[in-house]
């Protein structure tokens, strides 16, 4: 669930699909991702409401919420968090506070040169492939958040989905096209 912040009525049409769309007895937890898309943009008690929104969801499913750097230092503010220093750990462990504030499964931050994140087996972070010389950079988000997931999907460690979702990005900054499965592999192999 993407771009909360460009549409007015997103907390809403959330609160319609919990009242609405509860997983019976005996399925299986879906996974959830939410990207806010610059909370900036909107005032605090917006963002502390939808928040709020997102942690219910957490109760029939396994939440992801995914932050770039100002989105997080963002939320963090809202919340009401302590200052982290800005690198690896540091930012390792404001996902985990975050987590832990909002009760979700996984709270993952990708500033440019590295991502971090934090779920119920701890904080992980690894380096990105930056580049000073990006073709592209619109996008590079998304691809980042597609990498993260599919690793999630298929299973894959915390660790690993981060890698996964900074080489996703990284080949799609470089190339100004999404990588297929080879060559995400060949960059992957490169890192």
């Amino acid at each position: 669930m993407v771009n909360w912040t460009m549409l007015p009525h997103m907390s809403a049409l959330w609160k319609k699909i919990l009242s609405e769309f509860k997983p019976g007895k005996d399925e299986k937890r879906k996974v959830l991702f939410f990207d806010l898309a610059d909370p900036a943009k909107r005032i605090d008690a917006d963002l502390l409401a939808a928040l709020k929104i997102i942690g219910e969801f957490q109760q029939y499913h396994d939440v992801i919420l995914g932050l770039n750097e100002s989105e997080a230092l963002h939320v963090a503010k809202v919340l009401r968090l302590k200052k982290f220093p800005r690198s690896q750990k540091g930012y390792a462990a404001l996902a985990g506070a975050i987590r832990e504030k909002l009760v979700l499964h996984t709270v993952v931050v990708h500033p440019m040169e590295f991502a971090c994140g934090a779920d119920a087996e701890g904080e992980a972070f690894v380096t990105g492939p930056y580049t000073a010389k990006p073709k592209i950079t619109t996008g590079a988000g998304d691809h980042f958040n597609a990498g993260f997931l599919i690793g999630r999907l298929l299973g894959l460690s915390l660790a690993h989905s981060l890698q996964l979702a900074v080489a996703n990005s990284g080949f799609y900054v470089r190339h100004a096209q999404s990588p297929n499965r080879e060559q995400l592999v060949r960059f992957l192999q490169t890192l």
